[in-house]
C-alpha cells in the first residue's frame, strides 16, 4: 500500500493511503459520482440510464480489515499482533500500513452551489476546488446525516490483548434456548402478518468474535436472566404508556433482546469505548449484576455502532427505541433519586446516573430537531440537578470495603461530572444553548489516564500514585484554564508542567473555554475579553503541538474524539474573529438564537470555517 501524494492529515500526522483518495460514490448505471453515498442511492433510483435494470443489492456493513499487509495481500487470517502468527513462522516481514486509512480524515471538498434543479447539483466538484480546515466538523454537523454514529461507526475498533483473566467461554444450549424465544409465540394477535420472522444463526457469533473479550462479557446463564428481565420490566412499562409504543413495538423489542446479538452490542460498545467519554470501568464490570437502566444503555449504544436499525430496516421503531429507553431511565433515576436525598450515594445510583448520561449523549447525535430540544430543554438539565442534589459534582471521598474499590467509584464520579461538563459545553458551542453549569462546579481532578482506567488488576502503588497527585493529573480543569488565560507568561516551572499536558486533558481544556467564547459573543464585553481568550487558543494550539507529538502514531486512533481537538479550537478562534471584525452578518449561527438542529452551525463551517489549497 503506498500513498497516493505526500499530504500528511493533520489528525493522525501520518501520509494518506490510497483508501481514503478519491473514494467517491458512483451511480452504477451512468456512472456519475457523488459526495455521499445516500445522494447516489437516491440518483440511481431515478437514473435515466437505468431502464429495466434492478438496483443492486443492499450491501451489509463489514469490519475494517486489521490484517498485516503480507496476509491481507494473500487473503489470510491474520491474528493482528506485531509480528503477527503467520509471518513470525515463515520468517517474513510483518508490516502494517503507516497511513491514515479513515474516511472521516479526509478533508471534504466544498462543493460549489449547483443551479438549482440541476441534474448535477450533488455531484462532485472538480479537484482543484478548496479543502476544509475542519473536516470532521463540517461531515458529523451535515444535516442530511440521520446520526453522528454513521460517521463513528466508520472509525476502527479497539483491539486489545487478551489478559488471562478473560477467555471465551462455549455457549450452553440454555443460555441459547433463553435468547432465541420466537417471538411469533407472544402476542400473536397483535403483530403484522407481513413483518419477516427473525433469523437465529448461531454462526453469527464465529463471524463477529474476532478478537478478546472480557470474561464479564461471556454470554452466560446470568447475563440471558438479566436481558429477560429487563425486557419484561420494558413491556411492563410500555403496558402502562400506550402512547410509547405499539403491537408491532412490543414484538420488534422482543427480537431486539430475544436475540443473541445482544452480546454482539455489549462487544461493540466495549469495543468503541475510547469514541467519547470512557465511564464505565470494564475490568469491573460485570452486566449479569449491573442495573438494568445501565444495561439497557450499553445495550442501545452498542447496537448504534453495530448499524442495528440499519440491519432490520425499521429506523423509525430505532427512535421510538430511543424514546422508551430515555423515558424509562429518567423513570428510574427519579424513583432512586428520592430515596437516595440526605445519604451516600450508591453504586445504584452511580450506574443509573451513567445510563441517564449515555441515553442523552446517544440521542444527541440523532439528527432530529424535536429528540434534541427534549434532551438540551429537558434531561441534560434534570440530570445536572440530580448530580448537584445527590453532591457527586463535589469531590468527596467515598469509602468502600477496599481501596481498589473505592478508586474505581470516586474516580467514576469523576469521569461522570467532567463528561456531563464537557457535553454541556458542546451543546453551548454547537447550539448556541446557554450553560447549564459552570467551571466551579467541576472542582474535581480530571480523570485519571486511560491505560490506568483500564489496567484489569490496580494494585495499591498505582493508586496511591493518583492519590498524590502525580503532576499533571492532579490538574483542575480551572488550574489548565487559568493557565491559558493568564496576561502574564507562564513561568519555567509553570511553563514546564503545562507542556506535560496530555492530549486528553487539552481537550478537556478547549470545550471548558466554549461558555466562555459564548459569553463574549452574548454580553458586551471589552475587546480585552476576545484578546484574552484568543491568547488562551494560542498557547493551547502549541501545547497541543506537543502533546500529540508523545503520542505514538499507531495510538492515535485510540484517542477517539480528543483527537479532534484542533479542529474545536481553529473553528473557535474563527467565532472570535469574526465577532471582533464585526463580520458574520450572513450567518445565523452568530445571532446567538438557541437552536436544535445543526443546520446553522454547519452553514457557519461552511463559510467560516476556513479552507486550505488542496
Amino acid at each position: 500500500m503506498t500513498p497516493t501524494s505526500k499530504e500528511q492529515c493533520n489528525i493522525c500526522r501520518l501520509p494518506f493511503g490510497t483508501t481514503t483518495r478519491d473514494q467517491h460514490n458512483k451511480c452504477p448505471f451512468c456512472g456519475k459520482s457523488f459526495l455521499r453515498v445516500d445522494a447516489s442511492t437516491r440518483h440511481s433510483r431515478t437514473c435515466r440510464a437505468r431502464g429495466d435494470q434492478p438496483l443492486p443489492p443492499v450491501a451489509k456493513r463489514g469490519r475494517r480489515t486489521k490484517a498485516c499487509d503480507v496476509c491481507f495481500r494473500i487473503k489470510v487470517s491474520c491474528d493482528s499482533k506485531s509480528p503477527c502468527g503467520r509471518c513470525s513462522a515463515r520468517g517474513l516481514s510483518c508490516v502494517y500500513g503507516r497511513f491514515c486509512v479513515y474516511p472521516s480524515h479526509r478533508p471534504a471538498v466544498l462543493v460549489a452551489p449547483a443551479e438549482e434543479g440541476s441534474a448535477d447539483s450533488s455531484a462532485i466538484s472538480p479537484p482543484q476546488e478548496s479543502r476544509s480546515m475542519v473536516p470532521f466538523l463540517l461531515n458529523c454537523t451535515d444535516p442530511s446525516v440521520n446520526s453522528v454514529n454513521e460517521i463513528l461507526a466508520n472509525e476502527p475498533e479497539k483491539d486489545v490483548e487478551t489478559p488471562t483473566a478473560w477467555e471465551r467461554l462455549p455457549l450452553t444450549d440454555n443460555v441459547l434456548a433463553a435468547f432465541t424465544i420466537d417471538p411469533r409465540l407472544l402476542f400473536t394477535g397483535l403483530l403484522n402478518q407481513d413483518l419477516e420472522p427473525p433469523e437465529y444463526d448461531n454462526t453469527l457469533y464465529d463471524h463477529y468474535w474476532g478478537g478478546a473479550v472480557p470474561a464479564s462479557l461471556t454470554l452466560d446463564d446470568e447475563f440471558a436472566a438479566r436481558v429477560q428481565l429487563l425486557l419484561s420490566e420494558l413491556l411492563h412499562f410500555m403496558d402502562a404508556r400506550p402512547q410509547l409504543g405499539s403491537g408491532n413495538d412490543r414484538f420488534l423489542l422482543q427480537t431486539f433482546f430475544a436475540s443473541a446479538g445482544c452480546q454482539m452490542f455489549m462487544s461493540s460498545f466495549f469495543r468503541r469505548r475510547h469514541y467519547h467519554s470512557p465511564l464505565i470501568h470494564w475490568p469491573t464490570l460485570d452486566p449479569g449484576k449491573t442495573t438494568l437502566p445501565l444495561l439497557l444503555a450499553m445495550l442501545l449504544t452498542g447496537a448504534a455502532y453495530s448499524h442495528w436499525h440499519e440491519a432490520k430496516r425499521d429506523i423509525r421503531f430505532s427512535r421510538r427505541l430511543h424514546v422508551l429507553a430515555e423515558k424509562y431511565i429518567f423513570t428510574k433515576l427519579q424513583k432512586c433519586a428520592a430515596s437516595a436525598v440526605g445519604s451516600r450515594s450508591s453504586q445504584e445510583t452511580l450506574e443509573i446516573l451513567q445510563a441517564a448520561y449515555l441515553v442523552n449523549y446517544l440521542n444527541i447525535e440523532i439528527n432530529d430537531a424535536a429528540v434534541r430540544q427534549r434532551v438540551m430543554a429537558k434531561r441534560h438539565p434534570m440530570l445536572v440537578a440530580f448530580l448537584r442534589t445527590l453532591g457527586f459534582v463535589a469531590d468527596q471521598q467515598h469509602e468502600l470495603s477496599t481501596k481498589a474499590d473505592s478508586f474505581v467509584y470516586r474516580e467514576s464520579c469523576i469521569r461522570l461530572v467532567t463528561w456531563t461538563f464537557l457535553t454541556d459545553c458542546l451543546f453551548t458551542m454547537f447550539f448556541n444553548n446557554p450553560p447549564a453549569m459552570t467551571l466551579s462546579e467541576v472542582a474535581c481532578r480530571l480523570p485519571c489516564s486511560d491505560e490506568l482506567w483500564d489496567k484489569e488488576n490496580l494494585s495499591d502503588f498505582d493508586i496511591q500514585g493518583v492519590n498524590d497527585g502525580i503532576l499533571p493529573d492532579d490538574f483542575t480543569l480551572k488550574n489548565i484554564l487559568s493557565g491559558l488565560l493568564a496576561e502574564d507568561e507562564l513561568t519555567d516551572g509553570t511553563a514546564t508542567t503545562y507542556q506535560g499536558l496530555k492530549a486528553r486533558h487539552l481537550h478537556a481544556a478547549i470545550f471548558g473555554l466554549q461558555p466562555m467564547i459564548f459569553n463574549c459573543r452574548a454580553m458586551p464585553l471589552p475587546d480585552t475579553v476576545a484578546n484574552a481568550l484568543l491568547r488562551a487558543l494560542d498557547r493551547w494550539r502549541s501545547l497541543w503541538s506537543n502533546a500529540i507529538d508523545r503520542v505514538p502514531a499507531d495510538q492515535r486512533p485510540w484517542l477517539g474524539l480528543v483527537r479532534y481537538a484542533p479542529e474545536i479550537a481553529w473553528l473557535s478562534r474563527r467565532i472570535l474573529e469574526t465577532g471582533v471584525a464585526g463580520q458574520g452578518a450572513d450567518s445565523v449561527y452568530l445571532r446567538r438564537v438557541s437552536t436544535y438542529d445543526l443546520a446553522d452551525f454547519h452553514q457557519f463551517i461552511k463559510l467560516y470555517g476556513g479552507t486550505r489549497a488542496v
